[in-house]
């Protein structure tokens, strides 16, 4: 007979535990938003170099040649190693229309380059030296920050500072308190665009006007909310 009374306690005990688990929580959720803002100190471009011709090994030759001395000018004005990628070369047809017809001319050689510059003073000089050394086209100018995550980190907590302010202003507002943090959910990881601008632009005479990124961390937080004084301040 105890051992059944013992049982059915332990049932019981059960069944309250997980109608507690269920009870809706009672608290404030809210969001919040942080916003830093960085001038950019570096700048990022790509480089192309094209022939067209009909021998594809002549081609070939004056391509890795000029990217060879591009190259070389890049590392003489101080740009590192680690900031100069060249790209493998692409051979495709080079077609033209001819009286309505599709007629292969020969080949296009082509080799993309891609330079990040840390000294922005010294961003004209060198890209009127590659222009200078045959390039054919110069793309994708974009002025970025380099520690962008940590940039990101302290948006991070200005957002939850935030959203801290927000549930104060509500909880006053209802005549209760805040209480602790419950749950903090980060809405979305940062993605700051960089600055781009045209080549032309980027060359004009008094165009370096990079301005600044803006880095965006939003969250969603959870508190407590308590009769009496908030244990959140």
């Amino acid at each position: 007979m105890l051992k059944r009374l013992a049982v059915v306690l332990l049932f019981t005990l059960g069944l309250f535990s997980v109608a507690s688990a269920q009870q809706p929580f009672q608290g404030i959720e809210v969001s919040g938003q942080g916003v830093v803002m960085a001038a950019p100190d570096r700048l990022r471009f790509s480089l192309t170099i094209e022939q067209q011709g009909a021998v594809a090994a002549k081609l070939h030759q004056h391509v890795r040649h000029t990217s060879e001395q591009v190259v070389s000018f890049l590392l003489g004005k101080g740009i590192l190693s680690k900031d100069i990628q060249s790209l493998r070369e692409n051979l495709s047809p080079w077609y033209e229309r001819v009286e309505r017809q599709t007629v292969q001319k020969g080949f296009t050689v082509s080799r993309r380059i891609e330079v990040t510059v840390r000294e922005l003073q010294d961003y004209a000089d060198i890209l009127d030296g590659v222009l200078g050394l045959g390039v054919t086209r110069l793309d994708n100018v974009r002025y970025e920050v380099a520690d962008q995550e940590a940039l990101y980190f302290n948006a991070l907590q200005l957002a939850i500072e935030d959203a801290k302010s927000r549930a104060q202003v509500l909880a006053k507002q209802a005549g209760v308190g805040l209480g602790d943090i419950v749950q903090i959910i980060e809405q979305g990881h940062y993605q700051p665009a960089p600055k781009r601008m045209m080549a032309d632009a980027v060359m004009a005479e008094g165009g370096f006007m990079p301005g600044e990124n803006v880095i965006n961390a939003q969250v969603r937080v959870s508190f407590e909310l308590v009769t009496g004084g908030s244990k959140a301040d």
